[in-house]
């Protein structure tokens, strides 16, 4: 295989797989909106504002979350309905952001596995150590490319 060819198809790989990186259009029927409580640098406020039925909302502790304090209603979440609450996170101190993930999940006619709406939230966490922070096997620090040879 020339070394064109070879340029030409690596290209196209990349041009495909960042095609396929890019974020998908996210469906808000849950009607998620945050807002930062000013009063700890830790703290949000989740409100639900739902477009539809839902039967179940799940809030989880994700990367970077030592714990969360605090409830969100669990459901039902009625379409037209207002919902709101506080939550605490505490960081993890290698970590420099604390992610929670929200899983809200509806009925549809017929049987089968329900759809759920996932959200995820970051915030910056204030408990965040520099010369604690490990990066994984898995993270890899992207510098300026090279052109190819």
């Amino acid at each position: 295989m020339s070394c064109v060819l070879r340029h030409a198809l690596t290209f196209a790989v990349i041009l495909a797989s960042l095609r396929a990186e890019a974020t998908p259009p996210a469906s808000n029927q849950l009607g998620l909106s945050t807002k930062r409580d000013r009063r700890a640098e830790n703290a949000i406020a989740l409100v639900f504002e739902p477009r539809r039925n839902f039967e179940r909302v799940t809030v989880q502790a994700a990367s970077g979350v030592a714990s969360l304090e605090g409830k969100c209603p669990a459901g039902p979440l009625l379409a037209g309905s207002r919902h709101e609450c506080r939550l605490v996170l505490r960081g993890i101190p290698a970590e420099p952001g604390m992610t929670i993930n929200i899983l809200a999940t509806y009925d549809v006619a017929g049987s089968g596995p329900k759809p759920v709406e996932v959200h995820h939230v970051t915030l910056p966490n204030p408990a965040f150590d520099r010369s604690k922070f490990v990066p994984s096997a898995s993270h890899h620090v992207v510098g300026p490319s090279s052109p190819p040879r």
